[in-house]
């Protein structure tokens, strides 16, 4: 089920009529039934895999919380982990394997032995990491209420955030989850369901009028080579990648707040203005957020986090990133975007040892810092779309190829669509810079929302045969 067509907004209403009229003891049942169809709507087949690898966890972890054995713990941790390597990772392991070997031999076999493809489950990614931050909640003893197996599978499956996040900590779902059993009608406050609105109208608006103007564009471009076109059009292009990929997945994001707002839950913000940064610290303060403090709380800290000695610190950035990039995608080009960004994270670190500000005081130096900072998110970026390592290689060494000839590849009119895209896409995130911003459209909502409304059906029934996926459901 497309998560932008009529089809799932129309099961949204039922979910919510329904959801909002049956007894509040009831309402657990429901939400996971619904959960549960919802993700069955894909493949049948994977949804008992989701909840089979679900149950094991929940009694995996019961046996840990009674026994204290840590060989329970351990068991999830790597049943998670081989999960998640033998779906996603296993062609791309292989393929190394055999570079490595210099022989085709392995891969070939593994093909044969396996099939001709591993499908790749979705949203696997997402609850992967979401089942075993609550184990590590568990294990840390920073969580430490009990739950019954309904409401851990509805904690893991809850529909608006399952596919594409964001990552959820058990402090942040549960006790909604929890007070279900309580939730009336009258609990139902239009406050909240105006919010929601708005935050379903934003995601909406984000996907259509934004990030699916991009997508092909992207896609296009990915079947060129770098002696096709001059380097301030893949500069260009870049922009316009971050562009999409921001508009895209912040669509997803919000609405899924959204619906959670329409059901008496409080998906927590995403993202925080991540065009306003000023460093790569501050970006990953403002960027996936879920994600950058799960990477953050379970990888970074369990090296030994920055209270080490300075060399270990950058050790850690790397291996956290590069481990970052590669649950992205499993492809090389992945690994060096994510080591690039720890690399740059490190090197702020080394200048911030050292007494040098990643915002100086002075506005020419602030200036030139945040200028340099783009210059490196923009290139390094390249490997985040690349088709191969390759190619990525190649485009980013184009883009300092300072040998300016007549634009070939762009036309006028994407010109005109890659400034339509920057200045939406910064006005969203002015909006998300500042609580106030937002409430400053909100103050003729009476009228407003109503005619978006209006507006955003009507929308969606003529773009229902153009409908593109997110691009983090490949993920």
């Amino acid at each position: 089920m497309h998560f932008v067509s009529l089809e799932f907004f129309c099961f949204v209403i039922i979910i919510y009529t329904i959801y909002w009229s049956i007894n509040s003891k009831y309402k657990l049942d429901f939400l996971l039934v619904s959960s549960i169809l919802f993700y069955g709507t894909w493949n049948i087949y994977y949804t008992f895999h989701f909840l089979f690898l679900i149950i094991i966890n929940y009694y995996l972890m019961e046996f840990y919380k009674k026994t204290k054995k840590d060989i329970f713990f351990n068991l999830s941790f790597f049943i998670n982990i081989g999960n998640l390597a033998y779906y996603k990772y296993f062609y791309f392991l292989s393929e190394n394997i055999t570079q490595i070997l210099n022989q085709n031999l392995f891969f070939e076999n593994s093909i044969n032995l396996f099939g001709p493809e591993i499908v790749l489950p979705l949203g696997i990614s997402f609850y992967t990491f979401q089942i075993m931050g609550y184990n590590f909640d568990i294990k840390r003893k920073t969580y430490s209420m009990n739950h019954s197996l309904k409401e851990v599978i509805l904690f893991i499956s809850f529909f608006p955030q399952l596919i594409a996040g964001p990552i959820l900590r058990a402090s942040e779902l549960f006790p909604s989850i929890q007070n279900l059993k309580n939730l009336k009608l009258d609990d139902l406050k239009i406050e909240k369901l105006k919010f929601g609105t708005w935050y379903i109208l934003i995601g909406v608006f984000k996907k259509i009028f934004i990030s699916d103007k991009l997508v092909l564009f992207i896609q296009n471009f990915k079947l060129v080579w770098a002696n096709e076109v001059q380097f301030l059009e893949i500069w260009i292009i870049c922009i316009a990648f971050i562009c999409f990929l921001y508009n895209d997945f912040s669509a997803y994001s919000d609405i899924a707040r959204g619906i959670g707002f329409y059901l008496g839950f409080e998906i927590p913000v995403n993202f925080k203005a991540p065009f306003f940064m000023h460093s790569f610290t501050d970006l990953f303060k403002r960027w996936h957020l879920s994600f950058s403090n799960w990477i953050r709380d379970y990888i970074f800290i369990s090296l030994g986090g920055s209270r080490t000695s300075e060399w270990k610190i950058y050790r850690n950035l790397l291996i956290t990133f590069s481990l970052g990039g590669l649950w992205h995608g499993a492809s090389n080009s992945f690994l060096m975007w994510g080591f690039c960004m720890g690399m740059f994270l490190s090197i702020e670190v080394f200048l911030s040892k050292r007494g040098i500000s990643d915002l100086p005081k002075n506005l020419f130096l602030r200036i030139f810092r945040i200028f340099i900072v783009w210059v490196l998110y923009l290139s390094s970026g390249i490997f985040f779309f690349a088709k191969d390592f390759t190619w990525g290689v190649q485009m980013i060494k184009k883009m300092f190829d300072f040998e300016i000839y007549p634009f070939g590849y762009l036309k006028l009119n994407d010109i005109y669509i890659i400034l339509y895209a920057v200045f939406f896409t910064y006005f969203f995130q002015w909006l998300e810079l500042n609580e106030m911003n937002f409430y400053k459209i909100r103050k003729k909502e009476n009228f407003v929302l109503p005619v978006l409304i209006l507006f955003l059906y009507i929308l969606i029934t003529q773009i229902e045969n153009t409908k593109k996926d997110f691009f983090y459901f490949q993920f």
